[in-house]
């Protein structure tokens, strides 16, 4: 059955909206495609051309959703994917624009991956924090285990840092202990580096629980 336009908005976005007879929901598209399909308003369209507009629509629409919120925010393949379909996209489609996204370096799990763990590393977070923030953003976890080696040193070396810093705003080195522990960071480290400390020579460690 052919598809009438009952009307056409033209958005300062760059989007179009068309309403079709027999739903208030409009189409999103672009000027570009209606000219291509010759989408005017109080016109008809044969179902077969209303199939291709409605496609090469729906893939505007999510290509254009994922490069403004891509612009915005950082976001793992997988949380895109879910974000495509909470939006109500079909797979074929989802899987079309991440295709695109991935050869356009848009989307790259493995560089952002790399890019995450250098980030949060020069900002002294432990391991586990690391680990947990990467799982958070729903990076694979097999990419994780690859680009997120533990290293006992670095570790030690974050942990002393963190130590220093928040033991120049907390003023208590008990208080400082227990924060370190709260964002992940082992006994063992902490204690390499504080059991000559005198004041923390009697410290017990599940007093912060």
């Amino acid at each position: 059955m052919d598809k009438f336009v009952k009307n056409i908005k033209y958005l300062n976005s760059g989007r179009v909206k068309v309403y079709i007879e027999g739903s208030n929901i409009p189409i999103i598209s672009s000027s570009p495609i209606i000219t291509k399909y010759n989408i005017h308003k109080d016109n008809k369209v044969q179902d077969s051309d209303f199939e291709l507009f409605l496609k090469d629509s729906n893939l505007f629409y999510a290509m254009d959703y994922c490069m403004r919120i891509l612009s915005r925010f950082s976001y793992s393949i997988s949380q895109i994917k879910k974000k495509l379909k909470r939006k109500g996209f079909e797979g074929s489609v989802i899987k079309e624009v991440i295709g695109r996204l991935e050869e356009l370096q848009i989307l790259n799990d493995e560089e952002k991956i790399l890019s995450e763990i250098k980030r949060m590393n020069n900002k002294n977070f432990s391991y586990l924090r690391i680990k947990n923030e990467l799982y958070k953003k729903d990076y694979d976890k097999e990419l994780i285990s690859k680009y997120l080696i533990y290293d006992n040193a670095i570790e030690k070396r974050k942990a002393e840092k963190l130590f220093k810093k928040k033991l120049s705003i907390l003023k208590d080195k008990n208080k400082a202990v227990c924060y370190l522990l709260r964002t992940g960071f082992g006994s063992n480290i902490i204690y390499d580096f504080t059991k000559s400390d005198e004041n923390l020579e009697e410290f017990k460690f599940d007093e912060c629980n």
